[in-house]
């Protein structure tokens, strides 16, 4: 498995194209960043990921069309605030 494993720093905002490089990846940990922010298509080219975890993060707002361009078998959305939206 190839894991990226970016945990507890201040990262605020992934912008697009962030995880371009990590295209074989099938693990991307980003938990506890303080992420206020990810922007649509920051995952665009990350085919192989299966698991993204994003809990303990600040996160109100999940990029448009995630679920539907990935083919994650685990999201993790653990302590999240419940103002939490998934936007379709």
């Amino acid at each position: 498995m190839k894991e990226f494993i970016f945990f507890g720093t201040k990262v605020k905002k992934f912008v697009k194209g962030t995880f371009d490089d990590l295209k074989s990846a099938t693990k991307i940990d980003l938990h506890y960043n303080d992420l206020l922010t990810i922007e649509d298509g920051a995952f665009d080219n990350s085919p192989n990921m299966k698991t993204l975890e994003l809990l303990g993060n600040n996160l109100t707002e999940l990029p448009k069309n995630l679920l539907l361009k990935l083919s994650l078998l685990l999201l993790d959305l653990s302590y999240f605030s419940s103002s939490l939206s998934l936007v379709l």
